[in-house]
């Protein structure tokens, strides 16, 4: 008996003459020793609804071969998050007879080099080693320990084989390369099944972003874009894709979500780009074309698009009693949108990053300012804003308090009377809204009333110049 111990470092495999994993890229047919064992065919058609940053519902569309009975069913290339007891039976097409499904189990990637080596003893395989004076090894595998693999050969020797490349003659039964899903299915009678079913996974997520061009001397955005980033980090890799994207919160795991199936008597609205669509009270945006989602990674994937959109801009002052400690500060600038077809807009718009640019004397687009939106309706009117101007500036301060009589075991309040500058060192004129917020005792006739406590004032101010405006605010009286 002759023993070749060869120390050539760590082991290295080479997944050579696997047939069956060549052909189907993700699986090994898995033996089964109480049912019918089957592998679906690849997914003919595969939908993903992304709800927000929490978890995404798969749609599959496979064909099976079923026996008349109990088969077990093996459905590769499933996400690896997967979540337990989500797994439902949407549709059958073709086929003989009816189909139940009796239960499920998940089971995780069980394609590796340990597990191929230890499936393999008994069997015969090949070590090739590399380096100077390589030498090839082949036969019966005895054991795999600490890295050694211990072979018995056609004549009786016995090598001990350390590193190397090794070629399987025989592929082991019951290994996947991908997590996968085992169904137990019983058919009424044999034949091909087309089966559509649903399930969770976690590890989805998308947010949208938005940018837009402003062209402040014509009140326009150029333009506006709007694109969504999606990140799997499911586990798995998905191809060719329809991928819907679901705005607003839905609660996990509530039934209410649906299956793609749900969505053919939603009310559509097409866009530039996206398809957007009313499922109960949510928004879901389907990407255009086939989408695919390779695991790990994030891609960036365009929405919709507008040009020449009509926008109001507003400077915006608080005017805010100098005892909150607010003593002055920049004017905010906020922009306003109607999200209508009149003006080039008319559509959905999910939450996220507005950020906005402008051109430069030079032509270089330069952002600048950055806001952030809720989800928008068609034909909602709102504002953006989109930061500070540094050339509108304000002063508050009280030119006259009067305390007022004490009314039962109430707080004494006092009345004061507050004036608000406002500076304009840009060189022509503007015209700046101040935004009350509180219990006031006199307005004058610059404001209007919009409520028991909010108010609104416009004052003109001009090139390099300034303007004020008083009112009158009751406050508790701290002091007393």
């Amino acid at each position: 008996m002759r023993i070749h111990n060869t120390l050539l470092g760590a082991l290295a495999l080479g997944l050579v003459a696997l047939s069956p994993l060549a052909t189907s890229g993700s699986a090994i047919a898995q033996g089964a020793a109480t049912a019918a064992q089957v592998v679906s065919q690849p997914a003919a058609q595969v939908d993903i609804t992304i709800f927000g940053s929490s978890y995404a519902q798969v749609e599959e569309t496979r064909r099976i071969d079923l026996k008349q009975g109990l088969n077990s069913v093996l459905l590769t290339g499933v996400a690896a998050q997967y979540k337990q007891n989500s797994l439902r039976l949407v549709g059958v097409k073709n086929g003989a007879g009816g189909l139940t499904i009796k239960s499920s189990t998940y089971q995780p990637a069980t394609l590796t080099t340990e597990r191929l080596l230890e499936l393999s003893v008994g069997k015969k395989i090949t070590v090739a080693t590399s380096g100077v004076g390589g030498k090839s090894y082949s036969g019966e595998l005895l054991s795999t320990q600490g890295g050694s693999l211990i072979l018995k050969s056609d004549n009786g020797t016995i090598d001990v084989v350390q590193g190397g490349n090794v070629t399987f003659h025989e592929a082991p039964a019951g290994l996947t390369a991908t997590p996968s899903l085992v169904m137990e299915v019983a058919a009424d009678k044999a034949g091909t099944y087309d089966v559509t079913f649903i399930y969770e996974t976690g590890g989805f997520g998308w947010a949208a972003n938005h940018s837009a061009i402003l062209d402040e001397a014509a009140s326009k955005l150029k333009s506006w874009e709007s694109s969504v980033l999606i990140t799997n980090e499911s586990g798995s890799s998905f191809a060719n894709a329809t991928v819907r994207l679901v705005s607003g919160r839905v609660v996990e795991n509530e039934e209410s979500a649906g299956s793609a199936r749900m969505y053919s008597a939603a009310k559509a609205v097409r866009s530039d780009s996206a398809q957007v669509e009313d499922v109960g009270e949510q928004k879901t945006y389907t990407l255009p074309g086939k989408v695919s989602l390779g695991n790990g990674q994030a891609r960036l994937v365009p929405l919709f698009t507008a040009s020449n959109v009509p926008v109001k801009r507003t400077y915006v002052i608080p005017a805010t009693a100098p005892y909150r400690g607010i003593t002055g500060g920049f004017a905010s600038v906020r922009l306003t949108v109607d999200n209508c077809l009149r003006d080039n807009m008319g559509k959905a718009i999910p939450q996220g990053v507005v950020k906005l640019y402008q051109f430069n004397t030079d032509g270089n687009l330069l952002q600048t300012g950055t806001a952030r939106t809720t989800d928008r309706a068609v034909n909602e009117v709102f504002d953006l804003s989109i930061g500070k101007a540094s050339d509108i500036k304000y002063e508050v301060k009280t030119v006259a308090s009067k305390k007022l009589a004490k009314v039962a075991d109430e707080q004494r309040s006092v009345e004061n009377t507050v004036e608000v500058t406002v500076f304009n060192y840009k060189s022509q004129p503007i015209s700046v809204q101040l935004e009350l917020q509180g219990s006031t005792a006199q307005l004058d006739k610059a404001w209007t009333v919009k409520s028991t406590d909010s108010a609104t004032a416009v004052t003109s101010v001009a090139g390099n110049g300034q303007s004020a405006v008083r009112y009158v605010i009751v406050v508790a009286d701290y002091g007393n």
